[in-house]
């Protein structure tokens, strides 16, 4: 007997590890943004900057990763 996971096939399987990839990429997003927000109020703005840096990159990979659910082009 197979499971109904290998039943719906290998695209399924792929979009379920991209939408749980995108909700990690969030979470990331929501820490990294709290982190540029206490380092800027501590006026730490070399720290604030850096983590900055990161969320245009993590921002990045979540436009890739919903261009990819959506079947588009990377």
């Amino acid at each position: 007997m197979t499971s109904s996971i290998d039943q719906r096939g290998p695209d399924y399987l792929h979009q379920t590890i991209l939408k749980d990839y995108a909700r990690e990429l969030f979470a990331t997003l929501e820490s990294l943004s709290v982190s540029a927000g206490e380092a800027a109020y501590r006026d730490n703005f070399t720290l604030a900057a850096i983590h900055f840096d990161q969320i245009k990159l993590v921002g990045k990979e979540l436009v890739s990763t919903f261009r990819q659910l959506d079947g588009g082009v990377q």
